[in-house]
């Protein structure tokens, strides 16, 4: 395929997989990485236990895509919930450690209503 199938292949498999995720889209950047990723995870998949491949612009191709990108979707939203973000891990711990005793930073105070 070529890299201009690829992109068309990324934003259709990845809109059709966030509108049926829900919540929305990622975007159009967001969509077609997601598209792309999830027709490699998908087309790996497929030829694991089905013999299928992606091979082009054709409906079997964005099925395995679709299928694929839905995959990278649930587990993104997975590992965004169980798992804090590093930098916000250290943004909190810094905030606490460095805000002077008795008083709160605004920071500090939103983290905490959260």
């Amino acid at each position: 395929m070529t890299i201009l199938a690829w992109i068309v292949l990324g934003l259709i498999a990845g809109w059709l997989a966030s509108l049926l995720m829900g919540r929305g889209g990622y975007g159009l950047i967001g969509d077609i990485v997601i598209g792309i990723l999830g027709s490699i995870v998908g087309g790996w998949l497929a030829t694991q236990l089905l013999g299928l491949d992606v091979t082009g612009l054709n409906p079997t191709s964005v099925a395995i895509a679709v299928v694929g990108a839905i995959i990278l979707i649930a587990i993104f939203r997975h590992r965004a919930r169980s798992v804090p973000p590093p930098v916000l891990a250290a943004l909190t711990a810094a905030t606490w450690a460095l805000a002077p005793q008795g008083h709160d930073t605004d920071l500090a105070r939103s983290m905490r209503e959260d």
